[in-house]
Order: structure tokens, then sequence, then C-alpha cells
């Protein structure tokens, strides 16, 4: 059992300042569920909540709850939103005994939209062009350990009772359930509810915007463009948060899971995509460009895999990346390191084409300002960048809102990750928006394309129980 010195005290002298302060408290835990707490954002009146895991170090965070937002509806560039999230966490006052973990303490959460630019409309008006929440609570998860951190505004010394019963209510609420040390999902997650209907209204017109584009993109005219569209489901009941997310999170165990509640709505996803990473001075980005399906068969898999890395356009549309990634780390970073040749990423679904990038970087650059270069990569934008943006608010003719945009989290060194938001959808009770792209070069085929992209909405079918071969 872990011991926590928690008391008014405490609380009262951390607060004894002369005006109103943004307090951070941080202590290590015994480990928990992330559930019990997420299941506590509509009680607090706000609704918004936060998840986000990542697979390579166990990492899992749960939020809920505003103590402070960084939010933005008009369409800001992204080296200003992250002044604006350095100013906020500049403000808060640290009280945990130590330096903080990795993902304790002070962290604000959140995510964007993919083109600020873009016209706004349905489902996404409500979503703003940025946000980034300080959470009042925040429950961080790593390999087998726990840390509760709230994060609050405080008055006067006199708020030390206040806060002190608040942390011992929410620890109490937090007591362990039947988990095995460590472990972040359920064992068996709850029942969904039955998919009664299924629409892909953008299909011909998609596959007929590829067709154009990939004739553009051989006459020379711009390289690379990533077409997305949507498909449409509505069930028989409202989508459950814990459900889909656990859902998410054993189907798609090396993926970067995420999820972020706004109203009645949720943006869930599992991205196998890092946009960047910042811890100490290092800098990695992910290049996820050329893709194929898995095989049926274990002798199948490897003649498809074996296929991808040969495959001259899937080559191409990755090079493509690559080039523009390091070109994007070189501005924010030295010492750039290239892996020399592309490796196999594998998933439960796709094959795709994996290059790392990484460099070292100076204490000014965040996590947020590294993004602010790198995106919208050409793996899911385009190249020239520019000109592919305006193709795609050409050919789509919906709003992406924050699918394909970078979603994540980062604390007052500027240390954090972002992923970027595919494989992902937006639920609001009984209906689902699933988005999906493929990117299109000078000789891609229409049907192919069209192929890929249902194997990538495989992953959210299967959060939501569909048969990938009912649509």
């Amino acid at each position: 059992m872990i011991f926590t010195m928690v008391n008014e005290q405490r609380f009262s002298n951390a607060i004894a300042w002369p005006t109103s302060r943004l307090m951070s408290w941080v202590e290590e835990i015994d480990p928990v569920s992330p559930w019990p707490l997420l299941n506590l954002a509509e009680s607090l009146g706000q609704g918004w909540w936060g998840f986000w895991t990542e697979p390579e170090r166990g990492l899992v965070l749960a939020a809920i709850g505003a103590a402070e937002l960084v939010e933005a509806d008009e369409p800001l560039p992204y080296s200003t939103l992250a002044e604006h999230c350095q100013s906020a966490l500049d403000r808060v006052v640290v009280d945990s005994g130590a330096d903080p973990e990795w993902a304790t303490g002070p962290v604000l959460l959140g995510g964007m939209r993919f083109d600020p630019g873009a016209p706004r409309s349905q489902p996404w008006t409500a979503w703003p062009s940025y946000c980034f929440v300080l959470p009042k609570w925040m429950l961080t998860l790593r390999r087998g350990r726990a840390w509760l951190t709230m994060n609050r505004r405080a008055e006067d010394e006199g708020d030390g009772p206040r806060l002190s019963e608040a942390w011992r209510a929410m620890r109490r609420r937090l007591a362990p359930e039947d988990l095995r040390r460590g472990q972040s999902a359920p064992r068996a997650p709850d029942a969904i509810p039955k998919v009664c209907e299924i629409a892909d209204p953008e299909a011909d017109r998609w596959m007929a915007a590829v067709r154009q584009a990939s004739s553009e993109i051989a006459r020379g005219e711009y390289d690379k463009v990533v077409l997305a569209r949507p498909l449409q489901i509505r069930a028989s009941g409202t989508w459950q948060r814990q459900s889909v997310l656990a859902h998410l999170l054993t189907a798609e165990s090396a993926s970067y899971g995420f999820g972020f509640g706004r109203g009645r709505q949720m943006f869930v996803g599992a991205s196998p995509e890092r946009l960047v990473r910042r811890q100490g001075d290092q800098i990695l980005v992910t290049c996820l460009a050329g893709s194929t399906c898995r095989g049926e068969s274990a002798a199948e898999d490897e003649a498809l895999a074996h296929g991808l890395l040969q495959d001259a356009k899937n080559r191409v549309e990755h090079a493509l990346v690559v080039d523009a990634v390091a070109s994007a780390v070189r501005r924010v970073a030295d010492q750039v390191h290239i892996a020399p040749e592309p490796v196999l990423y594998r998933l439960p679904n796709v094959w795709h084409l994996y290059t790392p990038v990484s460099g070292h970087c100076g204490s000014q650059t965040s996590v947020l300002t590294a993004a602010s270069a790198l995106h919208p990569t050409p793996a899911v934008g385009g190249w020239p960048q520019a000109l592919a943006l305006e193709k795609i608010r050409h050919y789509e003719g919906f709003d992406r809102g924050w699918y394909g945009a970078p979603v994540g989290w980062v604390d007052a060194r500027g240390h954090g990750e972002l992923a970027v938001a595919i494989r992902s959808g937006l639920l609001e009770a009984d209906r689902a928006w699933l988005y999906t792209g493929c990117g299109v070069v000078g000789d891609s085929d229409p049907t192919s394309e069209m192929a890929e992209s249902r194997w990538k909405l495989r992953t959210m079918l299967s959060a939501l129980a569909v048969d990938d071969h009912e649509f």
C-alpha cells in the first residue's frame, strides 16, 4: 500500500500566496483502473474528459474537468497555440515534494482541427480550432505504478480544508478494483449497441476525386494529396465511452489510443502514427506512409508485406513523407538522424512502411512548436503542403474536424507527445462518423485506393462491433 501524506495543513501551506494561484498537487497512489475516474466527468458539470495511451511505455492518462482552458475558435497559427499553452502552464505552481514523473502534474491534454482555415460544418460545429485542457483531475498509469494529479485555482489558506477533503473523496472513489497490478483495461468490454444503418455517401464522389487528382499529379501539377472520406453509422442504442475505448485498447494495443469528450460528443481512435515526441533534448517523429492489407494466411501475409517493400508507388509516396518530415525537423532541431531504409510496421489490419526521424533540440522547442513545423505532413495532407490543402478543400467537400490532426499532451517543460488522429471517429448518442483517407500519387487507381480505405476503417468498425463486409 502506498501511503500518501495529504492533509489540510499541507494544502493550506501550499496556498499561502497573496493572490489567487493555479495549483497542482501530485502523489503516487496504488494502481487503479482509469474507468471510475472517467465516469465522474459528467458529475463535474462540464462533461469534458480526456484519455490517452502510449503503447511503447505502457502509459495511460485519464482526465476529467477543466481547471484551465487554452481554446480558440479563430484560425490561429499553431505557433500561437504553443505560446498560449506555455503561458498557461507557466502560471501553475506545483506541489509534489519532488520533480514530477513523466506525464504527471500540470499537463495539458487536447487537440486541434486538421485545417483551421477550412469552413466548419456538422457534425464538427462544437469543436474549436484547438482546445487543450488543464484537467481538474488526472490519473497517470505507467508500468504498474499510478499517480493522481489535482489542479485547482486556490484563493487563500482557507481553501486548505476544502481541497484536502476533495482529495480524500477522490481517493475513496478510486479505490482499487479487481484488477491485476498495472492493468489498464477491463478483461471483458461492455456490450456495444447493434448497428442498424451504414451510409457511405461520398464513395462515388471520392473515387472520381481520386481519379482526377491522380491525373493532375501525373501531369506534374503537384506531387501528392491525401483524400479522406466519411462513413456514417447509426446504432440501436447509445455508444458507451468505456466500451468503445476498451475495444480499441484490446484490439489495437500497439497504437496510440485517444479520446476526448465535449458535450454529448466524443472523438475517439487508435492511431499507429506518432507525429512527434519531445523528451529531454530529443525529438522523435514517425514517418508512416505506404500501405497494404494483411493476408488471410501466414504465407499470404508474408507475400503482401514483401510486396509492399518492393512496390514502386508506395515507396515514392513514403519517400515524399520522409523528405518533408526531415526538412521540418531540421527547422527545430539539429543532429537529425534518418533511418536509411523503411521497414515494415505491422498492425492487425494493415502493413505500413515506417521510417523514424530523430533530432536534438533546445529547451525552447516544445512538442507543440515541433508539431507546428510538421503538421500536416504529406502522410495526411500531401505535397507541396499549401497546394495539397487547397486540393483537399476542393475535392472533399466535408469538414474533417479533428480527424488527421495532432492530438496528445504537453507539460510545462515542453515535453509531451502528439499522435496523428487517424483511424478515428466522432460519436454522438446513437450516431457515428468514421473517417479514412488514402495518399494519391500519379499512378493511383481509384478501385485499389477504395479497398485500402476499407482496410483502414476496420480499426473503428471493430470498436463499434461492425463487420466490415456489411458495407
